[in-house]
């Protein structure tokens, strides 16, 4: 509660209206100035497809959010030649899926369960800043292919009896 020690006095806290409308104009135009910024902003991360942070590792688009990345991974490996870090793999995959996010955990991970899945193997360890080496292990697939399905039928199984 404020004490006023004359009638007079009671008023000189508040501002005349000259001030008023002036102090009113600078923060209108400092809130317009704040706002269009802030429209630049989320303009310019609609156009690169970050829509909010949960869609990091997602795609702008939302009939492409149920892709199976971790897949889209294996079969970019099975392509590359050389040895490879998950770096490689990051770049190989931003080249070409440059419509999906991901970040660079999620290719370290990928790699991690990739090797546990002997699709790939590490053939040198990281150390500090330097990720592991890979490379594609190419004997799975043939360690797949070698199994037949359908082998021929024996020809003393009770299958081929009836035939005869």
């Amino acid at each position: 509660m404020l004490i006023y020690d004359s009638p007079e006095r009671r008023w000189e806290h508040m501002i005349d209206d000259k001030t008023y409308l002036r102090l009113k104009r600078q923060i209108e135009k400092e809130y317009r100035e704040k706002l269009a910024a802030l429209e630049v902003l989320r303009g310019s991360a609609a156009e690169n497809g970050q829509s909010s942070s949960r869609n990091i590792g997602k795609t702008a688009n939302k009939s492409s959010r149920t892709v199976n990345r971790t897949a889209l991974v294996e079969d970019l490996v099975k392509t590359l030649e050389r040895p490879f870090t998950y770096t490689d793999v990051e770049e190989a995959f931003i080249t070409k899926h440059p419509d999906i996010e991901c970040s660079p955990n999620f290719f370290s991970n990928v790699c991690s369960r990739l090797e546990s899945r002997e699709i790939i193997k590490r053939i040198k360890d990281g150390s500090g800043r330097r990720p592991a080496i890979y490379k594609y292990n190419a004997d799975k697939d043939l360690k797949i292919a070698e199994i037949d399905p359908w082998p021929e039928p024996n020809q003393d199984s009770p299958a081929t009896a009836w035939e005869e």
